[in-house]
């Protein structure tokens, strides 16, 4: 029998499952919730771990937020350290660590898992990966005494720990299977960009290539690598190799995965049971499939901002609200060295191979006017398709200004604006902080040059 008080009960402390948490405790009392979770420390930024390591922030308590306390201070029940050992959607009870826990609404926000190459010596002293606050902290430990560390996998993650560890002294080599750095998120020639600049402040880059072999010493420590038949000595590799959405827990329960690996739901984040939406059952976060803009194909969207927004829909809902999930486009932004690297929508490459036929142009220009002494070059390519529709973006600068313009390029594909109104979009100007025509509209404009 139901409490009078609905019990929800959120398994997974991360980026969707907290916040999910906080938005219903902020509308209401009446409601008993339970967050359980298999970590220590909670509410973290698991994006600034690169930046600790880096030293351009102090320490890892800097990026812890909350604590359990604080959720308990507001009528939150955290349960850390506990594992969720199985689900019973039938009884509406969880199987934990802690014993039974009873459920009136379920959210599962798992999240996802680092994703380990099935190589020779993965498993050896001095391989690491970064998800957690745990997994950073180990990082900094093995870090003493290394001289060259090896990343594997060229994405923002890896690029920015990379660039963490040449800032301490490391000599660092970059290893993408793909054939340019950044892959999933921008095209060769924007990608070149960030290589060059990685070969800039010491980095030895590597891409088209796999590492077949993790070589270790007698006592099973890391002392190498093998790619394409070089052998690369160090004493540290990162496996950067993209995440999986952890979806064990459901798929055990009978809940339907899709074809990315995700949780599938309807557009309330209702899970899917059969032929049928569970009405008291969601599911946030990384573990959840999620579908493209543009191209409507299923997929995961592993970022903070994802996790968020899918977390305000499954507060909305619980509290009655009746919202839903639109496609994604997935906005990004990271920094590699001295560059902020952003993009959102499609690259040409994911555009052709789903069919879609596009132009591109790119261009360049000043983030505050060109006699200003303090500024920095903006490099910005936009891709439309067939109906001059803008469909991606992306941009690179040696300073600042990119997170702003990313944000407003998500707010124009989400307008369906063609490229042609964009370019006639009103901008601000002031000498310290923009150049006349700013750097995108540039960019925008090119589209009509016809020499």
């Amino acid at each position: 029998m139901p409490s009078e008080r609905e019990r929800i009960v959120i398994i997974g402390s991360g980026a969707s499952g907290l916040p999910i948490a906080s938005q219903i405790r902020k509308e209401t009392k009446e409601k008993d919730i339970t967050v359980i979770t298999t970590g220590t420390h909670i509410a973290y930024s698991p994006c600034a771990l690169p930046f600790v390591l880096h030293g351009v922030i102090p320490d890892f308590e800097s990026c812890i937020m909350k604590t359990p306390a604080d959720y308990e201070a507001v009528g939150i029940n955290v349960l850390t350290q506990t594992t969720v050992e199985s689900i019973d959607l039938e009884t509406q009870r969880l199987e934990t660590t802690a014993g039974v826990i009873p459920y009136d609404t379920l959210v599962i926000a798992t999240g996802s898992y680092p994703f380990m190459p099935p190589i020779p010596g993965v498993d050896a002293e001095g391989v690491c990966v970064l998800k957690t606050i745990e997994d950073a902290q180990q990082i900094e430990k093995s870090l003493e005494g290394v001289e060259n560390a090896v990343i594997v996998g060229a994405g923002a993650i890896g690029l920015e720990v990379g660039s963490a560890m040449i800032a301490r002294g490391v000599n660092v080599t970059v290893v993408e299977l793909l054939p340019y750095v950044l892959p999933l998120i921008l095209d060769p020639d924007m990608a070149q960009l960030v290589h060059n600049h990685l070969m800039d402040i010491g980095a030895r880059v590597i891409c088209g290539a796999a590492v077949s072999e993790v070589l270790t010493d007698e006592a099973g420590k890391v002392r190498g690598v093998v790619v394409a038949d070089e052998e690369i000595p160090c004493q540290m590799v990162l496996m950067s190799t993209g995440v999986r959405p952890s979806t064990k827990l459901a798929k055990d329960a009978g809940i339907e995965t899709g074809s990315s690996g995700g949780i599938v739901t309807d557009s309330s984040l209702h899970v899917k049971v059969g032929r049928e939406y569970l009405p008291n059952v969601y599911a946030s976060g990384d573990c959840v499939e999620v579908i493209k803009d543009f191209t409507y194909q299923r997929t995961i969207s592993p970022l903070g901002t994802s996790a968020y927004r899918l977390a305000r829909v499954v507060a909305d809902n619980i509290m009655g609200r009746n919202s839903y999930l639109l496609p994604f486009t997935s906005p990004n932004v990271c920094v590699v060295g001295q560059l902020q690297v952003g993009s959102v929508g499609l690259t040409t490459h994911t555009a052709k191979s789903s069919g879609i036929q596009t132009t591109s142009r790119v261009g360049s220009g000043p983030s505050a006017a060109r006699y200003y002494p303090k500024r920095h070059v903006i490099t910005s390519k936009l891709i439309v398709d067939n109906s001059r529709r803008i469909v991606g973006g992306q941009i690179i600068s040696d300073g600042s200004g990119v997170k702003c313009r990313i944000d407003t390029l998500s707010v124009a594909m989400a307008s369906k604006m063609r490229v042609d109104d964009f370019a006639h979009v009103e901008t601000c100007y002031a000498p310290p902080v923009s150049a006349l025509v700013d750097p995108l509209t540039l960019t925008a404009q090119s589209f009509f040059d016809v020499c």
